[in-house]
């Protein structure tokens, strides 16, 4: 193999000279499927850096590429190839970060592997309570995740699916992972009048579609109007009992479960076409739910509205899993039609902080949104009436950077990245609002618990107060009232630093090190601190830096870089705690510890 590979850089060397002198660097491998390490024939490699820009070659049928006449420089390496994940060098599972290669003057790097992973793919059928197959119902895959203390199932990307005739569906471009299938079911309610205006006034409804009253998703029920528009339904709405009843699909996780929580995860390996994942839905009895809303100038009308289960997943928050949608009326109140039993929030307004900007009024001024959280609302057998729901103005926040020991903005030049996100109302709820020349800033922002800093081009700033009050890297509770936020920046973060090894001493390239606070109590959801933990690759030398922690003292340790994000899971950490050797760093200090590479089952 390697007479090959010499032979390869030979020939590329014999090649018309580029137009621009050249170095006598050389960088050669393979791309090699990641478990297997079978050639990956006519995959596309591109080298990249600073020197050369990019160039791009071929591989021959044993996955053979090479790159010569290099200039010294760093250089990074790209894979594509149709139905594998795009990958690079130094990746050892696909969301990995790649490792540069560094080149001097006369230097072959002759062995620069590339793994790549098969797309892999889920398929199977969704059927009802008889066993007849269900058309036009959307199927979605769910990734199990962990962050900083939170196990989570989260949406894949945009990965869903629609059942054809047969009540077939066939998830593909599947990343290797963790996942659950399920389809949501929401039924929507509008009253008669206000749906006969909606297409000629331009009242939202809410969903992303609307139709002309008579069409098969509509179902009219005394002066109510039950829809299936814009959902995963795919079916005519549920006609009621002779006792005004109805029974409804709920949303189902495979095989048949209606919560989350109960949701069977499988194990998909790259490549693998996992089939006869079956959804069967089944048919419960539903009531229906009414109050009305009302918000600081009196009644809330014409408001769109959801109403979500009350501790679910954030992928709730996420991915239109709503049980149900509806609109108030003029005088504030609502009705829905179809609620099957358990324990519900309703949620009024944007589900996103973009979508929370205030809208332009007839008078030329912004017109504030509103927002509202129900209190929990229990359903059980019987309909539940008199609901009350408060709403208010989306809250605001604003706030400044300074620099450490002074109040005075920092200078307009320096490159700032400020990012506000919501640890536990779903990925839409991210803020990256505008820092303008007076490093000022403002965005509307929604109720959630967020965690927020800001970087500039010396790392990220250490100091964070809210209304005058220090938070350090606690998540700050956001509700109705206006926040006041300061970045101070300048002050240094602690880094962590030292080398990967293996069993046997040697230094460990496949590893990640990781740092995470050795108070428990931060592992939790309730009192998480996911700034404290961290991870970092080592470079060629074996080297790893964690920087950009806050002080404190935390457990060190070293992972295969292959699990990602798993090592997050409290289950993990508490084994991982064990073993792990314990650092404690002051603000701006930098402390040195060499870790072994524990393995993870």
């Amino acid at each position: 193999m390697r007479t090959a590979g010499l032979a390869l850089i030979a020939a590329l060397a014999t090649q018309a000279p580029a137009p621009t002198p050249a170095g006598t660097g050389v960088i050669a491998g393979r791309v090699v499927e990641a478990d297997s390490t079978r050639p990956v024939p006519e995959a596309i490699v591109t080298l990249s850096g600073s020197a050369t820009g990019e160039r791009r070659v071929m591989v021959d049928d044993q996955g053979r590429f090479a790159f010569a006449n290099l200039p010294v420089g760093q250089y990074e390496l790209v894979a594509e190839q149709f139905g594998y994940l795009r990958s690079a060098y130094g990746r050892h599972r696909p969301e990995g970060a790649p490792i540069p290669i560094p080149i001097s003057d006369g230097q072959r790097v002759l062995d620069a592997s590339i793994s790549m992973w098969r797309f892999a793919s889920i398929t199977g059928r969704v059927l009802d309570d008889a066993g007849e197959p269900i058309t036009r119902v959307t199927v979605r895959a769910l990734r199990r995740s962990a962050s900083a203390g939170r196990v989570d199932l989260q949406p894949s990307g945009q990965i869903s699916a629609s059942t054809d005739d047969r009540g077939v569906y066939r998830l593909t471009r599947l990343p290797p992972g963790d996942y659950a299938v399920m389809t949501s079911a929401r039924l929507s309610t509008f009253p008669v009048e206000i749906l006969r205006d909606a297409l000629t006034s331009g009242v939202n409804l809410g969903v992303g579609e609307v139709a002309r009253l008579g069409d098969s998703r509509y179902l009219q029920v005394g002066d109510q109007v039950i829809a299936t528009m814009s959902n995963s339904y795919g079916v005519s709405p549920p006609a009621p009992d002779s006792s005004g009843r109805f029974r409804i699909f709920q949303t189902t996780y495979y095989p048949a479960a209606t919560l989350v929580e109960n949701a069977e995860v499988m194990r998909i390996e790259a490549g693998e076409e996992r089939s006869a994942i079956d959804l069967r839905l089944m048919p419960v009895p539903a009531v229906s739910v009414s109050g009305r809303i009302v918000g600081p100038d009196g009644p809330v009308s014409l408001k769109p509205f959801r109403l979500v289960r009350a501790g679910g997943s954030s992928a709730y928050e996420t991915y239109d899993n709503e049980t149900a949608t509806g609109i108030t009326s003029a005088d504030g109140t609502f009705k829905l039609l179809g609620v099957p039993s358990g324990r519900y929030l309703i949620r009024l307004g944007p589900t996103s902080i973009q979508s929370a900007q205030p809208s332009a009024g007839s008078s030329g001024t912004s017109t504030p949104q509103l927002t509202a959280v129900s209190d929990p609302i229990i359903v059980g057998d019987s309909d539940v009436t008199g609901v009350s729901v408060t709403a208010h103005s989306i809250a605001m926040l604003r706030g400044r950077i300074e620099a450490a020991g002074s109040t005075t903005p920092l200078a307009a030049s320096e490159s700032m990245e400020l990012i506000i996100q919501a640890f536990d109302s779903g990925s839409l709820r991210v803020a990256n609002p505008r820092v303008d020349k007076s490093q000022a800033f403002s965005t509307p922002i929604l109720p959630g618990r967020y965690l927020m800093t800001a970087f500039t081009s010396t790392g990220r700033c250490a100091s964070v107060s809210v209304n005058g009050k220090e938070v350090g890297d606690a998540l700050v509770p956001v509700g109705s009232d206006d926040l006041q936020v300061v970045f101070t920046c300048g002050a240094g973060m602690a880094r962590i630093t030292g080398r990967i090894r293996d069993g046997n001493g040697n230094t460990d390239l496949t590893g990640q090190a990781i740092v995470f606070p050795t108070d428990r109590r931060q592992w939790t959801v309730e009192d998480s601190r996911p700034m404290r933990f961290s991870g970092g690759r080592p470079n060629s030398n074996g080297v790893f830096t964690v920087a950009n922690l806050p002080s404190g003292e935390y457990f060190v340790a070293a992972v295969s870089d292959a699990i990602g994000n798993a090592w997050q899971d409290p289950k993990v950490l508490e084994m991982l705690a064990r073993s792990a050797a314990r650092v404690t760093v002051g603000a701006g200090e930098t402390r040195s510890v060499d870790v072994t590479t524990v393995v993870v089952k």
